[in-house]
Parts: structure tokens; sequence; C-alpha cells
């Protein structure tokens, strides 16, 4: 490998590993005659309070952390393997993620996903940056269907839920993982809780990855490491409970992932294990995030709850676009994003027969692509004079969305409950880019010989001027809501109909002319029956739905003067 375990990560991964192996490695076995043969219970948070699966009128999955290991569930790619209903594709730093079919058709950065994922109740950038690693895992939970009403914009395809381990009280335990494996590969975890006194407790995680390339040879004029990874992750959690009426939960995680870039291969070249690379490659994932759920408990049963999130990440991502072909043309590329949020919940008492949710949530994300000179989108090379690139944008982005919301389930009998929800939405985005095309190799700078703007080869700018400038601004309010009817024809046999409004949002298009697309409406006809068998030895959950939606978002490209005009259109 051409860069190897660093010292600093030697380090790191030593004290972790040497602290849990002070602990007693049996702090938490239990024999297995005390094991009860009935089935756990499978819980679910989305509808921010915690509730039986098999009562549940929702389509889930949920995966344990036990049952994410003995699945092999390690990362977000992997998790497609485990759950029903789900296809991911990565592409870099991006992913096209589908549920039920419906998320994504592609991974251009204007594009907002529909399928929406949480880390630890924090929405992150969904679409985007999702490849770290899962250790030392709670659960994770997987919603099938619009979850537009508690978890909101851009989850009409679905949800998911991914949960990491709370600090624990009264217990001081830890575990240590390694392995090594073909291609140079090193991997390692290490766990270590430790009670604080009474009222409180720390929790710590490291994970580490590494290896080398899988190719037979990567040859030719480039920079850096490509294929080869080296992936390093932190956790810091601490848990508050000074009393039973008040719990704080703060988790920090850093990752530094380095991937050391996309390798890129030729349909029809071979032996397709030696490749030729012309580019200065990177693939990095940098990203910190704190969350801090709080909870506090009425003396009448209500519980109010705040939690508050904020995510800051850097990608780079430097690769050859056409590999073993003999024209070099490369493509580089570097993003900052910031997700701040917040979300705030009444929560009625689990033991009244009238149960609701209020909640009222914020978010807003800034992401920038920088100019040319800072790493920012650009292409170089495809024939056009070097060294300078022939087509590049910056790309200044800032999305907000504002929303309350209201969950209610009433019992209609002994047997029966209607449950009714809604949210109210209002999204604003606001979009800059200045495109610039060189083709006499000079940099691209306004003004200099041989640069030209992008719009003036686009025949839609004349007609459509306001179409063409380089600050565009886009808001609309949405109403999502769902109405489902459950039945309890046994205590263990639970039948339910629902009827759910999903939406993902409309957007900008980044490549001139900059239209503006609205958002696309899912509409989700459902009913579900769950079943507890031999004694709640076998459980089963079926489930058939019917989606009708409109304003599909798609990429077209068109041809115009010899240059591709990707668009997305409605449908």
């Amino acid at each position: 490998m051409k860069h190897g375990f660093a010292l600093w990560n030697r380090i790191a991964f030593a004290a972790l590993s040497g602290a849990a192996l002070l602990v007693c490695a049996d702090a938490h076995a239990q024999s297995a005659s005390a094991q009860s043969t009935e089935l756990k219970e499978v819980v679910v948070t989305a509808t921010r309070r915690t509730t039986d699966i098999q009562d549940t009128s929702v389509s889930a999955t949920v995966l344990s952390g036990d049952l994410l290991t003995d699945k092999g569930v390690l990362d977000l790619y992997a998790l497609q393997f485990a759950a029903p209903g789900i296809t991911v594709t990565q592409y870099g730093s991006a992913n096209v993620f589908n549920i039920r079919g419906l998320g994504r058709s592609q991974v251009d950065i204007d594009v907002p996903s529909g399928v929406v994922i949480y880390r630890d109740g924090a929405p992150t950038i969904a679409g985007y940056f999702q490849n770290e690693p899962y250790f030392d895992m709670d659960s994770i939970e997987v919603y099938r269907g619009p979850q537009g009403t508690l978890v909101g914009k851009s989850a009409a395809g679905g949800a998911v839920f991914i949960n990491t381990n709370d600090p624990e009280l009264g217990d001081t335990y830890g575990s240590v993982e390694a392995g090594v494996g073909s291609d140079d590969a090193i991997e390692g975890t290490a766990i270590f809780n430790t009670p604080l006194g009474e009222k409180a407790a720390l929790r710590m995680g490291y994970s580490h990855y590494e290896r080398g390339n899988f190719y037979d040879s990567i040859t030719g004029d480039y920079m850096g490491h490509p294929g080869e990874v080296s992936n390093n992750s932190f956790r810091l959690g601490l848990l508050l409970e000074p009393s039973d009426n008040f719990k704080a939960v703060l988790k920090v995680d850093y990752h530094d992932l380095d991937f050391g870039g996309n390798v890129t291969t030729v349909y029809g070249e071979k032996p397709l294990g030696d490749v030729v690379q012309n580019a200065q490659f990177a693939y990095t994932d940098k990203s910190f995030r704190t969350v801090l759920d709080l909870k506090y408990l009425f003396d009448n049963g209500v519980t109010l709850s705040s939690l508050t999130g904020y995510q800051d990440i850097e990608s780079v991502n430097n690769l050859d676009v056409n590999a073993t072909l003999p024209t070099i043309y490369y493509f580089n590329s570097r993003i900052e994003a910031q997700v701040y949020s917040q979300e705030i919940n009444l929560i009625s008492p689990d033991d009244q027969k009238v149960k609701w949710v209020l909640g009222a949530f914020w978010q807003k994300q800034d992401s920038e692509l920088p100019p040319w000179r800072e790493g920012g989108f650009n292409f170089i090379g495809n024939g056009l004079p070097l060294p300078y690139p022939w087509a590049t944008s910056p790309w200044d982005n800032t999305e907000e969305d504002s929303a309350i919301f209201a969950h209610v389930a009433v019992p209609l009998s002994d047997r029966v409950e209607l449950e009714i929800g809604t949210r109210y939405s209002s999204y604003k985005r606001d979009q800059f880019t200045h495109w610039l095309l060189s083709f006499a190799g000079a940099p691209p700078d306004d003004g200099n010989p041989g640069v030209f703007p992008f719009t003036l080869f686009v025949p839609q700018c004349a007609a459509t001027p306001s179409a063409c400038v380089d600050n565009l601004s886009m808001d609309e309010n949405s109403f999502d809501w769902q109405a489902a009817l459950n039945f309890d024809v046994r205590p263990d046999q639970h039948l339910y109909g629902l009827i759910s409004r999903g939406h993902i949002t409309g957007g900008i298009n980044i490549f001139p002319p900059f239209f503006i697309y609205p958002e696309m409406e899912v509409i989700n006809y459902e009913g579900g029956w769950k079943g507890s068998w031999a004694d709640d030895r076998f459980r089963t959950q079926f489930t058939v739905y019917y989606e009708t939606f409109k304003n599909y978002q798609a990429n077209f490209a068109e041809t115009i003067n010899g240059l591709n005009f990707p668009t997305n259109r409605t449908a």
C-alpha cells in the first residue's frame, strides 16, 4: 500500500483497546438456559414514541445491532441485502437510494432524494455523504412508503433511522474486534463504556478499515493512491440522567474517510485488471456531527423533547473520466456543506386512550462548490487545451425548511383505532452559479481570451433570459398527511389500512437553462396484516400497496450545438 496505518490511528486504537481489555469480558453474558424461547419485542421510534412494530400501521424493517452484525450490514450499500424493498447504487460520495422504486433517478447535486436518512434522530444530507461505517449500533429502522407526516419533506419513498448505542449507567465494559484480509486489508473496532457516578455515563467508539486496491496494475501519469482505502471513525457519547424526569444524550461523531479515488475502466478493454489512469486522484469524505437529545417528563405524563443537530462536511472527488482512452480527460470537485436542524415535540402519555404528538421542525442546509482554483466543480481535457478547465462553475446553495405537524390516534372501540396525521412545511432554496467555458487553454475567468459564458450557447436563454441568470430562488408550501384504521382481530393479530401523501421537493437545475421544477407528489394506498404465532415464536408481516405519483423528476440530455444540456423535466 502507498499509505499505511497512520501513527495517530494506531495510538487511538491501542488506547481504546487497552481500556476495553481491562474490563470483565462477561459483564453482559447470560447463560443459554436463561434465554427465553419467545422473540424479543421489536420497536420503532419514528412515531416519536417507542411502539411495537407488530401493532404499528407502517411497513417497516427493524434490524437490531446483533442482526446487523450477523447479516454483515457494515454500511448503507449492504443495507439493501438485509431489508426488503430497497435498492442502493453508489456513485462515490453520492447514492441512488430507492424504496419501492421511488427516491432518486440520478446523482446531480441539484436533484433531491426521496429517501431521508436520520442519524441518532437528526436529518442528514439525503443522497450524499452516507459512507460512514456502521459500528456500535443499536438498530436501523427502514420505513417503506411516504413518511411525510412525522418525517417531513422528501420522504416520499421512505425513511431510514440509524441509531447508535447510547451510553449506559451502572456498568463498565468494552469490546475489541480486529481482523486482516486479502489486499492488505486491516480492520478493527473498539468500544468502551463507563459510568461517571450514578447519574452520568460515557461511551467511546473507534473504527478503522484500510486495504489496497483490487487491480492487477494501475499505470499512467496519475497522482494519489486510486482505489486504496484508509477510513477512521470516532464517536463520543455522554449521558446525563439527574432524575427520573430528565434525560440528556450528547453524541459527537468524526469521520475521516479516504477512499483513494474512484478508478475508471473502459468497456471492452482487456485485461480488466490492468488500467491506465491520468488524474490527480482523490476521494475523501470528512465530517463532524453532533446531536443533542433532551427529554423532560412532566408530572402529568406529557413528554417534552428537543433534538438539535449539526453536521459539517468536506468532500473531494477527483477522477479520470475516460480511463485508458488516449485523450486526457479528468474531473475535479470539492464541496463543503453544513446542516443545522432543530425539532421540538410534545408527546402524550402512553397510558392514555387518545395518543397524540405535536411538533415543530426547522432545518437549514448550506452547500458550496468553491471556484475552480480551490478545487471546485471543473472538467479538464477531452481534446481541449490543457491545463485549465474547459468548463467550470461555483455553486452556492442554501435550503431552508420549516414545518409544524400533528399526529393523533383515537380508539373507536376496544379493537378499532383511527390514526390521523398532517404536516405543513415551507421550503425555500437559493442557488448561485457562474458557468464559464474556456476553449483556448486560458484560465476560465471573465475577460480572458477564449472564455465565454455557458449561457451564450443555450438557445433557451435568448428566449427566456430570466431562466439563465446566476442567482435564482424558489419556494413552495406543502401539506402531507396520512389516515390509518387499525383493527386488532386478536391480541396477536393486527390489520391496518393506510392512505398517505408525501412529496419530494422541487428544485433548480444546476446547468443552464436553470429551469425550476415542481415538487413530486406520491399518494400511497396500503393494507397490512401483522401476526404472531406459536406463542410468539414466529411473526409475519404482509403488506400490499398501490402508489400514484405526478411530476416525476427525471434527467434528460439535449444535444445543442454539439454540447449536452442535462435538464430536469417532469412528466
